[in-house]
């Protein structure tokens, strides 16, 4: 599929002006849809990581964002997409983000599907997972998009859109190493369980002293 024929003919800017989608997407090698919305928690956190990473590694490198929003009313698309410096596909344009969501399969957000920009074949549904991994380095963030580029794109009949992102438990893992607040809230979680067992045991060496 053509990408006007994924995503219309008009895509916007976050200052509402309107361009056509076969002039901004000409000549991009990679195209990635951001299904994300402002009322998601894990979007709000991950939407600064994926514009660092567009900013310092990819808006360069013939690669394009397309926001796909989910949020419930225009104002708050605006204000969302106001964070972002690439194109949106615009909020009235409900049919064909529903279209979307079916055709890649969207089960939550925030979600980034990577597609060639030149046959609009698939590469990868865990485009997420790959920015996370990044980490914010410049050199590593290139180094993805040409591990992007480097991917066999397979037409969308082909592609294995839910199977790309291994086992749930890898997933968790991978989210969990990718994101430092979740390993700072899991070393406190374990420093006060052990607290609370240390203090058991000190509770039941007095009881035993007593007996």
């Amino acid at each position: 599929m053509s990408m006007e024929e994924y995503l219309g003919d008009t895509l916007v800017m976050p200052d509402g002006s309107k361009h056509k989608t076969a002039i901004v997407l000409n000549n991009c090698d990679i195209v990635a849809l951001y299904f994300s919305a402002s009322w998601c928690g894990p979007c709000q956190s991950f939407t600064p990581q994926l514009v660092d990473f567009y900013k310092n590694a990819a808006k360069n490198k013939s690669v394009q964002i397309i926001f796909i929003s989910s949020d419930r009313d225009q104002a708050s698309f605006m204000e969302y997409f106001k964070k972002m410096p690439w194109f949106a596909m615009p909020f009235d344009a409900s049919q064909i983000k529903n279209k979307l969501s079916q055709t890649f399969q969207i089960r939550g957000i925030p979600s980034l599907i990577v597609l060639d920009g030149k046959s609009g074949n698939f590469i990868t549904s865990d485009g997420r997972n790959d920015v996370i991994g990044v980490r914010g380095d410049e050199a590593k963030g290139k180094e993805l998009v040409q591990i992007w580029k480097s991917k066999e794109a397979v037409p969308l009949h082909e592609a294995n859109l839910s199977g790309d992102q291994g086992p749930w438990y890898m997933v968790w893992l991978k989210n969990v190493l990718g994101n430092p607040i979740y390993l700072i809230g899991i070393y406190y979680m374990i420093k006060s369980a052990l607290a609370k067992l240390n203090e058991m045991g000190k509770v039941d060496s007095g009881e035993n002293q007593d007996l």
